[in-house]
């Protein structure tokens, strides 16, 4: 016997209806990108720059710590001690006359240090050499000069941290750091455009990622010489105008060292911190 089931049947054209509209949601392609916006501030991005990609890195400008204030000739001579500081100089100063600076305010300059020509030399035995030089913006007073910077020790480490404006708005840099026991860093202006010699005996020669962008030969060892300016693709061509007529109107940079390490960057480049006794005094 068949016994008639009086419950309604289900709604199937809505389940299917449903579905559809579940389906079509999933089917819809993704909302566009935004439109493109310039930069708040009204510039445009570098040349080169594709929407989606960071700018290409830009050096900060040049500028002089504020507090330092500007001197001529600086000579420092010590011995058992260490030399630290920062200061501004401007060999204009040195021109009009006067006697050098000390660079710690000390009385410690050695008899007949005065007659030295360098705007700035550092001597000491036994002790370290860590110092900041800013170059004051300034023309040259005549077509070969330079401004010169010196600093040598014994058993200590050598570090310069120097800072120059463009290099159109300065003389030619000439930059010697020696020793004898310790390690040997420099930290470039991103205005050098010249010649960098390094070499160590017991030790390497390492050259930071940013110059090597400008240089056409990287050769990392325990010496060499390095031609620094913008990059490999037109030294040659740079070298054509006005520099290859005047040799001197190019930077100079030599770097000594007999059991250490040489260590070359640029000044706004970070370098991991040394640790250790023996790293800080001998960079290994």
């Amino acid at each position: 016997m068949l016994i008639a089931d009086n419950k309604p049947l289900p709604d199937i054209q809505e389940n299917v209806t449903v579905m559809r509209a579940q389906t079509e949601d999933v089917d819809q392609p993704p909302p566009p990108p935004p439109a493109y916006t310039p930069p708040a501030d009204g510039s445009s991005y570098p040349a080169g720059t594709s929407i989606g990609q960071a700018p290409a890195y830009q050096p900060p400008a040049f500028t002089i710590d504020p507090s330092l204030t500007p001197t001529g000739r600086v000579t420092v001579i010590k011995t058992n001690s260490r030399v630290t500081g920062s200061w501004a100089v401007d060999p204009r100063k040195a021109d009009a006359g006067g006697s050098p600076d000390n660079l710690d305010g000390s009385n410690n300059t050695a008899a007949g240090s005065f007659s030295r020509t360098e705007d700035v030399y550092l001597q000491t035995t036994n002790g370290r050499i860590d110092v900041n030089v800013s170059v004051v913006p300034h023309a040259a007073s005549t077509s070969g000069q330079r401004t010169t910077i010196v600093a040598q020790t014994t058993n200590g480490a050598v570090k310069l941290g120097l800072h120059a404006p463009d290099r159109h708005s300065r003389p030619p840099l000439k930059v010697a750091l020696r020793t004898t026991n310790g390690s040997v860093t420099l930290l470039l202006p991103r205005s050098f455009h010249g010649s960098l010699e390094a070499s160590t005996t017991n030790g390497s020669v390492k050259i930071s990622a940013g110059v090597q962008r400008e240089t056409p030969v990287v050769i990392q060892g325990k010496s060499g010489r390095w031609e620094i300016g913008r990059g490999a693709t037109n030294w040659n061509d740079d070298r054509k105008g006005a520099d290859a007529r005047a040799e001197q109107a190019l930077d100079e940079a030599e770097l000594k060292t007999t059991n250490g390490s040489i260590h070359v960057s640029f000044v706004d480049e970070e370098r991991p911190t040394e640790k250790g006794v023996l790293a800080k005094w001998f960079g290994f």
